[in-house]
């Protein structure tokens, strides 16, 4: 806490975007664009952030990138994609510039950082701007095999590996929150292997896929979007939103055979974009899933996929409620 102050205090710029978050949250509590207010103090900080970029020491300075996350972060929020791509691309600069220095870069920070650069694929359909790949021998951190109850699993090798290290994921953040022991998650362990997960998921193309694949390909990618997300509200992605809505149509002519993965996946849409007003989404789960189906026993259903409780147990059960009390007549609850 200490620590936080005095960096507050040492860099005025740091502390304008503290002001620039908070007038921010302000203007998107009122239902209003940046007001005067927060459109003067973003110049203010983008004039000092331009100007200490111009040194090495700028450009090695830690606080150089939490201040440009905020800005990413305030830029989301707006739904400014423009911005959020000129900051991605100067934040690649940046780290490319780390690559030849001896400043490490804390795996927690990467991580927040390839999560902006996620939800801005995912939105507009670009490609990454940190497509890392840290691809090696070892196997995933408490790697998990293939249950032989899900032999559709066996499918493309990439996604094959992406299952096996989210599902390790989700086993150690769940055995770490029921222990109540350390942290929820091991980053130093896991950063590198969500990352790899992360490129090879937006690199893999649905046209390769079968149908039921791709509904596990997009399913990973909206639950690594929950891990962690713009505070402001629901994740706007309307590219990925198009997609999941596609795949929800085509998994509805499928066998009963899939339904694990159906609920999954369009529980993991509700809480990464999918608006609660979605049609194609109340069409689909009603003519899927059995009207008497309980909260209980779809945690059953759907407990060989990805899924942390900490995270993912609050908002799961109410995206399934309100897809379960959903009238088809009166398109009431």
């Amino acid at each position: 806490m200490i620590d936080n102050l005095t960096l507050l205090h040492e860099n005025k710029t740091l502390l304008e975007c503290m002001f620039l978050a908070t007038y921010a949250v302000d203007d998107l509590c009122s239902g209003t664009k940046l007001s005067l207010r927060t459109q003067r103090i973003l110049c203010t900080i983008l004039s000092s952030l331009n100007s200490s970029l111009r040194d090495a020491s700028g450009q090695q300075s830690h606080t150089t990138i939490f201040i440009i996350l905020i800005l990413l972060f305030a830029a989301e929020s707006f739904h400014d994609f423009d911005a959020v791509s000129t900051h991605l691309e100067g934040l690649r600069r940046l780290l490319e510039l780390r690559e030849t220095k001896p400043v490490p870069l804390d795996s927690k920070l990467l991580f927040k950082i390839q999560q902006v650069d996620l939800r801005m694929s995912l939105a507009t359909g670009r490609p990454l701007y940190f497509p890392f790949d840290y691809s090696c021998s070892q196997q995933p951190v408490g790697v998990i095999s293939p249950p032989r109850i899900i032999p559709w699993l066996v499918v493309h090798p990439a996604l094959m590996t992406c299952y096996q290290t989210l599902r390790a994921l989700s086993n150690h953040a769940n055995k770490r929150q029921a222990s109540k022991v350390g942290t929820l998650l091991n980053w130093a362990a896991f950063q590198s292997q969500v990352s790899t997960s992360q490129t090879h998921l937006i690199a893999l193309e649905s046209s390769q896929l079968p149908v039921e694949s791709e509904a596990l390909r997009l399913g990973m990618l909206a639950f690594l979007s929950t891990l962690s997300r713009s505070p402001a509200r629901k994740s706007h992605l309307p590219t990925f939103t198009s997609q999941l809505e596609e795949c929800y149509v085509a998994m509805k002519q499928e066998q009963d055979f899939y339904l694990p993965l159906l609920i999954w996946l369009m529980l993991m849409g509700y809480m990464s974009t999918i608006d609660t007003s979605s049609l194609i989404s109340l069409t689909v789960w009603k003519s899927f899933v059995e009207p008497d189906l309980t909260w209980k026993a779809a945690q059953g259903i759907i407990s060989k996929l990805p899924w942390i409780e900490v995270i993912h147990d609050e908002p799961g059960e109410k995206g399934f409620r309100h897809l379960q009390t959903w009238d088809d007549e009166s398109g009431r609850h």
